[in-house]
């Protein structure tokens, strides 16, 4: 990013599963002097819909529009399969640390 720069995000959501919804994020850059647009940054972030007691609740599926809405959408479930393994594999080196110093 330069002081020239201006910024658009841009996000939609690109997935759900039965409860949960996938956002893409999307971070533009122009630079004002030259009008030069390019990607500075995506993200994906993942929520959890609840009801008013705090449950779970279900969200219903994504509708894409475009080709860029359709092709995020297609390796949608791929991507939360990842999670899955990752947060797996977090807890599982969870079971290893401890908050005690060695020295």
């Amino acid at each position: 990013m330069r002081p020239s720069d201006s910024v658009c995000l841009e996000s939609f959501v690109t997935w759900t599963g039965r409860s949960s919804m996938e956002v893409f994020v999307k971070v533009t850059a122009e630079d004002l002097r030259s009008s030069e647009r390019r990607i500075a940054a995506t993200a994906f972030l993942t929520f959890v819909a609840v009801d008013d007691g705090g449950r779970p609740m279900h969200v219903p599926p994504v509708l894409p529009e475009s080709d860029e809405e359709r092709k995020l959408n297609e390796s949608g479930d791929e991507r939360a399969e990842h999670r899955r393994m990752h947060r797996a594999q977090s807890q599982e080196m969870a079971k290893y640390l401890t908050t005690s110093r060695p020295w």
